[in-house]
Parts: C-alpha cells; structure tokens; sequence
C-alpha cells in the first residue's frame, strides 16, 4: 500500500468514525445508582436523595453519601440548569420533576451550592418543574437534594476502532519499511 493511499484510509476511517454534529448528549446508566453525563463529565446520583429538606440536612446528606465510593457535593446552579437542558433535549420534558431518562424522583427544586443573605441566610435552588428557573429560599426552608460529583470518562466505541486502525497502520508502515530495506540490499 502506497504511502498516500495509506494515508487516505486514516484520514477515511477518522472520519468515519466522528458523530455527526459534534458530541452528542447523552446521560449513561452506570449502573449502581450513578447516572454519567457525557457532555458535563459529571456523575449524577440516579434517585435524588430527598424531596423536602433544609439546606444543612441537604449539605449533611451528600456529604455522608457513599454511593458508588462517595465523592459527592451538592451542585451549582449552572452544573443544575445545563443538566435540565439536556434533559429537556433528550426526553422533550417541559415538567422534567419525576422520572425522567435514566433518573428517578427528580424532585421539583434542588438545592445548589450558591448562596446569598436577605435578613437571614439563603440559597438558591434550581426548578425542574420550570426549566431552569433559579429561585432563592431561606436556608430554613425545603427543597429537594441532588448529589453530583466529577465522573471518570466512559470510552466511545468508535475511539477503540480508531486506535486500532492507527496501530494497523503503523504495522503496515514497518512492514512496508523492511520490504523496502530487503530489496535495496539484495
């Protein structure tokens, strides 16, 4: 094979294998109760924790969840909304609080991390029940808790065939390096 009909099958084969459109959503069922999200790179606890709670029994609860190892935070209000648009994206929820993809019990409003004082402490918690909706409460008050933590990437199939058609390649190249060499010396 010819050094540029050699290049040309790379070339083929790289674009073969790239989605359409760029990266595509999706949200993977790790199993575990730990949903992935690809596009955030973020683990999602599959059943939110609570559907009414204060802030500090909130903030408790994620920091004594061992789900899956442990690891887990309360999100921000931008890690909570990118999540309801995906979401909205992927299933065509307008209300996405229930059971929706591969989630459970997703509760109406979910405490974020970002907080503000108004005569007494508060926090913000993001609606599912409205897109996106940020809205603050006293930290007194109650809302749904929803545990987030970095994830570890999940390899897209098309990168192993890629990497196998790269090492392919190399071999050839060699192959092909030494053929040469052997007839040069003969």
């Amino acid at each position: 094979m010819t050094r540029l009909n050699l290049r040309s099958l790379l070339l083929a084969c790289t674009v073969a294998t790239l989605p359409a459109g760029g990266a595509l959503a999706a949200l993977v069922d790790r199993g575990g109760g730990v949903v992935y999200d690809t596009v955030s790179g973020l683990d999602w606890e599959q059943r939110p924790g609570a559907l009414w709670i204060d802030y500090a029994g909130a903030n408790a609860y994620v920091a004594s969840l061992a789900l899956d190892g442990g690891g887990w935070h309360m999100p921000t209000i931008q890690q909570l909304t990118d999540l309801n648009a995906e979401l909205i994206d992927l299933t065509g929820c307008y209300d996405c609080s229930g059971d929706w993809g591969p989630f459970s019990a997703i509760p109406l409003g979910v405490w974020t991390t970002s907080l503000y004082f108004s005569g007494q402490p508060g926090a913000y918690y993001v609606s599912f029940y409205r897109p996106a909706v940020t809205i603050g409460l006293f930290q007194t008050d109650e809302a749904g808790v929803w545990a987030v933590r970095e994830g570890t990437p999940i390899p897209e199939p098309g990168s192993f065939g890629l990497a196998g058609l790269a090492l392919l390649a190399l071999s050839s190249e060699r192959w092909r390096r030494k053929r040469v060499q052997a007839l040069i010396q003969r």
